[in-house]
């Protein structure tokens, strides 16, 4: 097997171990600055809902960037979004956590169905 095809998959195993490590976790972060369950649940969905608007789009952005270069865009979109949902808790106000939390998932949803059709792709 090519090694790059396997730093791909060993990549993409660690963004999705990353993202399941989170979810377990988040609702008891989110219950220590006073966010109700309805509220992790639209905040997960921002996951979902970025996935659904930047698929269609990925493939004009193949062509004109390249793959090798949107792969390396959609690692650092997921590595920051991951350090910053680590550093989250230390936000005190409960609307700046609530907030912070949708724009990561937001870009952490980016980052990852990029990489993911990049690797599809191959």
């Amino acid at each position: 097997m090519n090694t790059q095809i396997k730093f791909l998959f060993i990549i993409i195993s660690l963004l999705a171990i990353s993202y399941s490590l989170i979810a377990p976790l988040f609702p008891f972060i989110a219950a220590k600055h006073s966010v109700g369950d309805t509220t992790v649940g639209i905040i997960f969905s921002f996951y979902a809902l970025s996935n659904i608007l930047v698929i269609p789009g990925i493939n004009s952005l193949i062509y004109y960037i390249g793959r090798k270069t949107l792969c390396y865009i959609s690692i650092y979109i997921c590595a920051l979004s991951t350090i910053s949902f680590g550093l989250i808790s230390s936000v005190e106000s409960s609307a700046m956590f609530v907030f912070l939390s949708m724009m990561i998932m937001l870009f952490e949803g980016i980052g990852i169905s990029i990489l993911s059709i990049m690797i599809y792709s191959i």
